[in-house]
């Protein structure tokens, strides 16, 4: 039999990877199924926030990139009627989306409600966009589009991918909102993550009283709450080194960030070090002794999961599928709205001894292996698809 035909429009993609966790989600996707199903990929032909295109691609044309072929595109080649025309000639069973507010997603949607693509079916995943703390941003612009979205009928039909049961919710509870779809299906199908043999290993740093590393990587922007983290730190005991990593998304959120940090006592000293390629992302956090990420919302979080590897404990807020930490000794989640929670906790980072932050470290790592081993998540982004054909 031939290969079930995917064809996914993810508007970044490898060798991409300022975008964070989504293009790294979905090229584990194929790393881990590229072998049953044939993918192809329709992609922008440079990273988020780039003028400039990728060296070596050939906009327009199919290029093999792992066990997928993917067609790097212009932006003359993404403009409405040249969208079209490549949905028509391309050859699939299923259409995957990759984020509910991408103008791919828009405009592919846009054709599809005037009867101008094949009937084929469509799986949506809206990669945490839905939660309430992403909605809360730019939030006018955001339900004008929704409520638009729901009156033009643009996204009936569909099948919802969730990460989690947490974001089931959070797609039902939008859907209905604003009339998206009338009765939706939504399907959990959990973020893979790279393949991995044998167990993880990590480099082991000393902790000692008094004094503590932290680190924060991720995009710079409003959504993952970098200034909560800074404002927390002014209140802490002992002396601290914070390392930020990851792209400058939002110059403005940035600039008051820096204000805030030209206040901090010289007991803390913080460094920025720039976007980081993601092969380096593990080596990095193992030299921390906490990822603190109060991020205002993700659908899963792939960076808590690359911290865990590493045996780096996390201080996150309870946004994120990643619950009850503290009983695996492998972080905390806590509530954005006690910040001294926040405080307390990593003042207890900052207080602990190497033996104490070593089984943190240790159900860190322990936590990881569970999530990353468990071969029911690979089943249910198998049965993903399946369930799609089924339901056209």
């Amino acid at each position: 039999m031939s290969k079930l035909r995917i064809c996914a429009l993810v508007s970044s993609y490898i060798p991409g990877f300022k975008a964070g966790g989504p293009v790294r989600t979905f090229s584990n996707m194929v790393d881990h199924l590229g072998d049953e199903f044939d993918f192809r990929i329709l992609t922008s032909d440079r990273d988020l926030g780039d003028t400039l295109p990728y060296p070596h691609v050939t906009p327009g044309t199919w290029t093999p990139q792992g066990k997928a072929h993917v067609m790097y595109l212009s932006p003359s080649q993404q403009r409405l009627g040249a969208w079209h025309r490549l949905l028509q000639e391309v050859p699939y069973d299923i259409l995957y989306l990759n984020s509910f507010f991408s103008t791919f997603t828009r405009k592919t949607l846009f054709w599809r409600r005037l009867g101008a693509l094949p009937d084929r079916p469509i799986i949506l995943a809206p990669r945490g966009e839905f939660s309430e703390g992403a909605l809360h941003l730019k939030s006018y612009k955001k339900r004008a589009y929704l409520t638009l979205a729901g009156r033009l009928g643009l996204y009936r039909h569909l099948l919802w991918q969730a990460s989690s049961e947490y974001e089931v919710q959070d797609i039902l509870r939008t859907v209905s909102r604003y009339h998206l779809d009338f009765n939706p299906t939504v399907v959990i199908a959990p973020n893979l993550f790279p393949k991995f043999s044998g167990q993880l290993r990590f480099t082991d740093v000393q902790k000692k009283g008094g004094a503590a590393h932290f680190i924060f990587l991720s995009r710079i922007t409003q959504k993952k709450n970098l200034k909560f983290t800074l404002q927390i730190l002014k209140k802490i005991r002992g002396d601290i080194q914070f390392d930020i990593y990851g792209p400058l998304e939002d110059a403005g959120y940035w600039r008051s960030c820096q204000a805030i940090i030209a206040q901090l006592p010289d007991r803390i000293t913080v460094r920025y070090h720039g976007p980081v390629s993601p092969d380096s992302v593990s080596g990095i956090f193992s030299r921390y002794h906490a990822f603190l990420f109060p991020t205002l919302g993700e659908n899963f979080g792939h960076v808590i999961l690359e911290s865990l590897t590493a045996g780096c404990p996390v201080v996150i807020s309870d946004r994120t599928p990643w619950r009850n930490l503290a009983r695996k000794y492998a972080g905390w989640d806590l509530p954005l709205e006690q910040p001294v929670s926040f405080q307390e906790t990593i003042q207890q980072l900052v207080d602990m001894d190497q033996k104490t932050w070593k089984t943190w470290s240790e159900g860190a790592r322990k936590t990881a292996e569970a999530f990353i081993y468990d071969p029911a998540i690979v089943e249910a982004n198998r049965q993903l698809f399946y369930t799609a054909l089924a339901k056209k």
